[in-house]
């Protein structure tokens, strides 16, 4: 488990009453995603398997929104295309297995559009209500929700353009999107504090112009895969495809992406390729159109084939996370009552609360090179080491610690340049 999925567990095991204050200072995701797997843990228990389920069903579900989102705008077999691809997905594939809000947004993103067209289609009060709640569900998912309410309003503002939303009232449209923004108007605070705390500095790296390639390539798995899906969408435009499939899906690939990545050029960064995933429902979706708008049944066999394989060709093994399932198991059969334990940094504090449940063991956590605690001489004291820190020999020098035992915890296919956690088992053989 990585430590924002820790993050989300740490808060989805706390009291009802603790999660808005806790996610207020402490996350920059709204609430709803903590909600779902609080509740979820609740009924189900907090293993991994059930803290990442909520995001493994948004991920199926969004291959079946993105079945019926293409089949209304563009016919059967471009939705089937469309859902393959989108199962295909390395990218999706990812996130849907991760305990962040990530799938979840990608399918109220596709099923708020979905309703979109349903409500441009054939406008009634009922219809309008189930799009204000699903506006509201997205922006209480992820603060880039708000990218796909102004892709949607790109959309409608193209249509009227071209007049072909009559049955659409403008005012009903604004109604139903204003309805839905001021919904969140209770997180405007924290999200202008959030935004706050971005501008005076925050952990995402500059880039250049090259990121929006590189998004996209990402998006699609690989560059290979992204030619492909280009070519598919330059003849899904060339083919000029009905207005309202363009006017849908080109909005939902581009403005999740392209504003925030020009942002952050100008001013200071402020996206991450995983904020925008949103986009992949209108890549793809095009892409899918495009193959299904080729006349010859073999030529569009042809090239859904390749992109299918390109696409799954780019799926790989992953890159594990760092052990720390092994380090649970080793801590809780070797700690014993009277041990104590000191963990690096409050982030690794997180994944150690979560693996290791000994409560009766009392823990620290530091960064330095001396142990933030005084214990009697010949306790037991057990030190676990993860991520840049100062030298073991100079944390033991630093203290009146003697080295009993040292384990170090590597899966067999890390990421780059992960290094091992390791375990200090420590004696404390002097008064401190």
């Amino acid at each position: 488990m990585l430590f924002d999925e820790a993050v989300v567990a740490s808060v989805a095991l706390l009291d009802t009453r603790e999660v808005i204050p806790t996610i207020r200072w402490a996350e920059k995701t709204p609430p709803l995603h903590y909600f779902l797997v609080h509740f979820w843990v609740k009924l189900f228990g907090a293993s991994e398997t059930s803290i990442r389920m909520p995001s493994v069903l948004a991920g199926v579900a969004s291959v079946g929104l993105m079945y019926l989102l293409l089949k209304r705008l563009c016919g059967e077999w471009a939705g089937v295309a469309g859902a393959l691809l989108l199962a295909l997905s390395p990218y999706h594939i990812h996130y849907s297995q991760e305990a962040r809000a990530y799938a979840l947004m990608v399918c109220l993103a596709l099923w708020a559009t979905l309703q979109l067209v349903k409500l441009i289609e054939s406008p009634t009060p009922s219809r309008a209500i189930v799009y204000a709640l699903l506006l509201s569900a997205l922006l209480h998912t992820h603060l880039y929700g708000a990218m796909v309410v102004a892709a949607h309003v790109a959309t409608y503002v193209t249509l009227l353009s071209y007049r072909q939303a009559p049955a659409l009232r403008w005012w009903m449209f604004a109604a139903t999107v204003s309805v839905a923004g001021l919904s969140d108007v209770w997180w405007w605070p924290t999200v202008w504090r959030w935004t706050h705390q971005v501008e005076q500095g925050f952990w995402m790296p500059p880039f250049d112009a090259w990121e929006l390639a590189r998004t996209y390539a990402d998006y699609a798995g690989s560059r290979l895969a992204l030619g492909v899906l280009i070519v598919a969408i330059t003849l899904a435009l060339r083919e000029r495809p009905k207005l309202l499939a363009a006017a849908v899906l080109v909005p939902l690939m581009l403005v999740p992406v392209v504003p925030p990545i020009l942002v952050s050029l100008v001013m200071h960064p402020i996206f991450i390729h995983r904020y925008g995933i949103a986009a992949i429902g209108g890549m793809i979706g095009l892409a899918a159109c495009g193959i299904f708008s080729l006349r010859w049944t073999a030529a569009r066999s042809c090239l859904c084939s390749v992109a299918a394989v390109t696409t799954a060709l780019a799926i790989h093994y992953p890159v594990e996370n760092p052990d720390w399932r092994g380090v649970g198991r080793f801590l809780e059969s070797r700690m014993k009552p009277g041990d104590m334990a000191a963990v690096t940094n409050s982030n690794v504090s997180i994944l150690y609360g979560y693996y290791v449940n000994r409560p009766d063991i009392p823990s620290a956590k530091f960064d330095g090179d001396v142990l933030p605690i005084k214990p009697a001489p010949g306790t037991r004291v057990w030190l676990v080491l993860d991520g840049p820190l100062a030298p073991e020999d100079q944390i033991v020098r630093n203290g009146p610690w003697r080295v009993l035992s040292r384990t170090e915890f590597q899966v067999p296919n890390p990421r780059p340049a992960q290094q091992p956690i390791v375990v200090l088992e420590l004696l404390s053989d002097r008064a401190s």
